[in-house]
């Protein structure tokens, strides 16, 4: 049996892991999930094999960040263009349904490394403007939090942000968690 690699990502991000991969002729389930405990869930046999063209924009965007969301079924996933891999959109696929959406998005600008907040309520991604011919400026990357639907959105962080985490520690007068911009550096917003 022959294994393709499609995608092999660890989120480490609020206590859960996930390790995505796809075989071919593979009469087992070919996906894990585990959390920080260690307990892994396998995917039943009966599941779908991952369709590219499933995706709004077919086989033209590849995945690149993938973070397991609190409800247990749906993954945010960073879903970046194959000519320009700073070029990206923000998937929500949902494991049970099979079922692609993609977040509200300005032509203009790339969406990258989203992740759920503990409670659900938000995303919170880093977003870049970008210019003609999909090139994209890291360097001017902020930080965005959007409802789940992409129906409300707010700049978070003015200065220059990327690769958003929480904390598990909360604020002892507030209970408010920190969002973090750089897990290596752990200056941090409240959220």
């Amino acid at each position: 049996m022959k294994t393709f690699r499609v995608l092999a990502a660890v989120a480490a991000l609020l206590g859960a892991s996930v390790l995505l991969t796809a075989c071919d002729n593979n009469p087992g389930p070919s996906t894990k999930f585990g959390n920080s405990s260690g307990e892994q869930q396998q995917l039943p046999k009966g599941v779908e094999p991952f369709d590219p063209k499933a995706t709004k924009f077919g086989i033209r965007w590849f995945p690149t960040h993938v973070h397991f969301g609190p409800d247990g079924d749906t993954l945010l996933v960073s879903l970046c263009h194959v000519s320009r891999a700073g070029f990206c959109r923000i998937g929500k696929y949902s494991i049970s349904r099979n079922h692609w959406d993609i977040l509200p998005f300005d032509e203009n600008r790339t969406y990258w490394e989203p992740i759920y907040s503990r409670d659900g309520q938000w995303i919170v991604y880093s977003s870049a403007p970008c210019q003609a011919e999909m090139l994209c400026d890291s360097n001017e990357s902020k930080l965005f939090r959007t409802t789940p639907d992409g129906s409300k959105t707010e700049l978070v962080a003015e200065t220059v942000a990327s690769h958003p985490s929480f904390s598990t520690a909360r604020n002892s007068s507030t209970g408010a968690r920190r969002l973090s911009s750089d897990p290596t550096n752990p200056s941090s917003l409240l959220a």
